[in-house]
């Protein structure tokens, strides 16, 4: 069994199904339709994969899945259908240019015409003719290649430019032929990711994409000359390998003359060697000075990108500072109109406390003031009182006072309302009226 074979394949009842011709049509037998045609699908996939091509050839693939002597009734439907819904493509998708016009050239000149007349009159097991390109399998493949080519990329000027025999090996793993290489070549071109050129000597170079999300530029001079650098770098390394081989054989050869006693051979062997050396040692120069170059092209590409990036940086902090309002002259501004907010404040703050202080010093002297007054009063009031409490001490000095060891004097009942009973009256004091008074208008006044 072919190894592009599903598992399925040596199952004959599950087989004989899958070959047997369609039953009614799509819309009245949907799931045996889309059973059929995912198998085939599959295996159509699958015999690409494994043959290394993009291409179904309508009129010999029918052979491919021949099995004990049978062939599919259904596969000339199923790849009609895989045309129809855009499985299988023409060439000129690839090839021709977009627009009405290649629209026109794909329908009516480049599609088989026996195609065309059994697309509208064709019988149950009618077969398309012609070749067509596996689009899945193409856009996968083109990947791939974009994959392989950036991940052995360096420097972006300097290696993104490669010739075609290095972009043949870059595919080698999914092209068989430079037929399925050049199909590749051309989606690609067509999705501007390389653009295709042909250097001095006539050869075809491939300039390929900075990135798998850019689009290519047009392969300018300075292309051309960095692909002639690289040729004449690759010569110098081939044409200084040969010479290494023949300074050994030359070698060998003196050796050889030397032991049948020959001298002039081995002379001349020895003066041929001399000059091999010589060759090789200028080569060698030519390809330094060369590879040195080409280092220098690296690094010209190299700060480019940094040179990118500190413009890119400085574009997006530029950018984030005027979005941000953020400029001296705004900062300077602001500042200032901060620091007069903040001056404003403290000549608000030392006003207010002046002016408390006034009101308060205001306040506080018209209070001592009347407070003064008041106690100028007072103290003419207690000297008048002093003086009257000492006329009536003195008017009653005769009367005999009781000693302290005496008992206080009892009230007595007044014998009749115009007679006042002295006994009656309490004992003179004997403290100071006159302190007391003071000490009373200083308490007073504290409070």
């Amino acid at each position: 069994m072919k190894n592009y074979f599903p598992k399925c394949w040596e199952d004959d009842e599950r087989m004989d199904y899958l070959f047997s011709a369609f039953r009614g049509e799509k819309n009245t037998n949907p799931h045996d339709w889309d059973t059929k045609i995912n198998f085939w699908n599959s295996v159509i996939t699958a015999y690409c994969r494994s043959h290394k091509t993009v291409t179904v050839n309508c009129e010999t693939i029918i052979e491919e899945f021949r099995r004990k002597g049978k062939v599919p009734l259904c596969v000339g439907q199923v790849l009609d259908e895989l045309i129809r819904i855009k499985k299988l493509e023409s060439v000129n998708y690839v090839i021709a240019s977009r627009g009405w016009l290649s629209w026109s050239f794909h329908v009516f000149i480049s599609t088989p015409s026996s195609w065309l007349f059994s697309r509208f009159w064709k019988k149950p097991t009618a077969y398309p003719s012609g070749v067509y390109i596996h689009r899945d399998l193409l856009k996968e493949y083109a990947n791939s290649l974009l994959e392989a080519h950036h991940n052995q990329v360096q420097c972006d000027l300097a290696d993104n430019l490669v010739t075609y025999e290095a972009v043949k090996s870059l595919s080698s793993d999914f092209c068989k032929d430079s037929t399925t290489l050049d199909l590749i070549l051309s989606y690609l071109e067509k999705e501007k990711k390389i653009c295709i050129g042909y250097s001095g000597d006539g050869s075809k170079v491939v300039k390929f994409t900075d990135g798998p999300n850019s689009t290519v530029q047009a392969i300018s001079e300075a292309d051309f000359g960095i692909i002639r650098l690289k040729k004449t770098i690759e010569m110098l390394k081939l044409q200084i390998s040969k010479l290494v081989e023949k300074k050994k054989k030359l070698h060998q050869e003196a050796k050889t003359a030397l032991k049948e006693a020959s001298k002039t051979k081995a002379k001349q062997a020895l003066r041929k060697k001399l000059s091999t050396e010589k060759m090789i040692e200028n080569s060698e120069q030519t390809l330094a000075t060369l590879e040195q170059l080409q280092d220098e092209i690296k690094t010209a590409e190299s700060q480019k990108v940094i040179l990118s990036a500190y413009e890119a940086g400085a574009s997006a902090l530029r950018k984030t500072l005027s979005d941000q309002r953020l400029r001296p002259d705004i900062v300077h501004n602001t500042m200032s109109d901060v620091q007069e907010v903040v001056e404003m404040c403290q000549d608000i703050s030392t006003i207010m406390q002046d002016k408390s202080q006034e009101l308060e010093q205001s306040y506080m002297g018209e209070e001592s003031l009347d407070q003064s007054d008041l106690e100028a009063e007072l103290a003419a009031l207690l000297n008048s009182q002093a003086d009257s409490d000492n006329e009536e001490y003195a008017t009653s000095s005769a009367t005999p006072v009781r000693d302290k060891g005496d008992t206080p004097l009892r009230r007595r009942p007044i014998a009749s309302a115009n007679k006042f009973d002295v006994d009656s009256l309490p004992d003179v004091p004997s403290h100071n009226i006159q302190e007391d008074g003071d000490k009373q208008v200083r308490q007073l006044l504290s409070s």
